[in-house]
């Protein structure tokens, strides 16, 4: 396959279809599929198999939500649900392969590679039906949710772990799940630390401590290392605050997309209404590659460029900030530049304000925003060289 004739996501812009035929599309290309075969993961490899320099490896996984809390009382139980977690990859060959999570993790982190995991967890929260027909028993179901671990070798046997979530911030308010018992009842689990960060935490601590009984025992475990503070989390705008339509698989993608395309590379971004002196043109803006911010943590940082290669809006507003972080252009107020507004997270005052202002400005343009990047997507990975390559699968 020509990789040079691919055309990529923001190539889309313009080409904006009616939600209806992009769900068509989604639906006959199997794209939201939560099975290891779906075509995002397709395509993923096919990223991985022409970027070889960046050395990346993609892997699907699920967690189900509901299994892992019904043994809540037990947290060996908890940690022994963890261990036997399933998941999915290509090899080189295009034939997709099943294994442990585990033992997939630990094999490709020998291997020293960037992996990048689309996770699914299953049964993530309980939503009330909007309409629910007049024959359903109920009126409230279980609702997945997509989000992405990227494990990034630090050396000697060390990987950071970085989460994404797209719901940014509002997770931390998260601090108990919601079980589902029947249709019309639900039990609440009160949780110490916010959900995500608690399953997260669980996890690592799992494959910290199972993974030597998998090996010889001459063999040196990989360490993973994580904990529930900005460094390995995201914490930021809630992406997905105007999402109607319930595409949480569409930003993960978009991450993957731009650390496997433009690991290595430099980031540029024209600052409208800022004029260089020297050039007398509108002024560009240079960020280091995402590579450097992944060797200092800078996991939000990352994500802020990566999003706003697509979303004119996010990007406005985050060129801003980064000019002066301190400064609220939506209140009369200064901002307090070093006041923690969580215990462990290490968000600052003056970071919220700017994630709150950002989710303001969304929800004040309105839902065409996402609409928009979920045309974008789904193109580009309908595009006809791509389902060609995809069809050999």
């Amino acid at each position: 396959m020509n990789s040079a004739i691919i055309q990529s996501p923001r190539n889309f812009s313009n080409r904006i279809s009616p939600i209806k035929n992009i769900d068509e599309l989604v639906d006959k290309n199997n794209i939201a599929a939560i099975e290891f075969n779906n075509h995002i993961h397709k395509v993923c490899h096919l990223l991985d198999c022409h970027n070889h320099d960046n050395n990346f490896s993609t892997v699907q996984a699920y967690i189900d939500l509901d299994y892992l809390f019904k043994l809540y009382n037990s947290k060996e139980s908890m940690i022994e649900e963890l261990e036997e977690t399933w998941c999915g990859y290509y090899d080189d060959d295009k034939n997709l392969c099943e294994d442990w999570f585990i033992l997939v993790l630990h094999r490709m982190m020998k291997e020293k590679k960037t992996i990048f995991v689309f996770l699914d967890l299953h049964n993530y929260f309980i939503s009330k039906k909007e309409n629910p027909k007049y024959w359903e028993r109920g009126d409230h179901e279980s609702v997945n949710h997509s989000v992405c671990m990227l494990f990034y070798p630090k050396g000697n046997d060390q990987y950071n772990l970085y989460y994404f979530n797209s719901h940014g911030s509002i997770q931390l308010m998260e601090m108990s799940y919601s079980l589902y018992v029947t249709k019309k009842r639900t039990k609440e689990i009160n949780l110490p630390v916010h959900m995500d960060g608690f399953i997260i935490q669980m996890f690592a601590e799992m494959f910290n401590s199972k993974i030597a009984d998998y090996l010889e025992a001459d063999s040196h475990p990989v360490h993973i290392n994580y904990d529930l503070s900005k460094r390995h989390n995201y914490y930021g705008i809630n992406l997905q605050c105007i999402d109607d339509w319930g595409i949480c698989y569409i930003f993960p993608f978009i991450l993957c997309y731009e650390l496997k395309i433009n690991f290595t590379n430099s980031n540029y971004f024209t600052e409208e209404n800022v004029l260089n002196l020297r050039s007398k043109e509108a002024g560009k803006r240079r960020f280091t590659s995402y590579k450097s911010y992944m060797r200092n943590d800078e996991i939000e940082q990352i994500i802020m460029i990566s999003v706003s290669k697509y979303i004119p809006e996010i990007k406005e507003m985050f060129l801003k900030y980064k000019r002066n972080p301190y400064a609220n252009p939506l209140g009369s107020k200064r901002l307090v530049s070093r006041k923690h507004i969580h215990k462990y997270s290490e968000v600052f005052e003056y970071e919220n304000i700017f994630y709150e202002n950002v989710e303001n400005l969304l929800k004040y343009k309105g839902s065409q925003i996402i609409h928009n990047i979920y045309s974008q997507v789904v193109h580009y990975v309908t595009q006809p060289e791509l389902l060609e390559y995809c069809d050999k699968f």
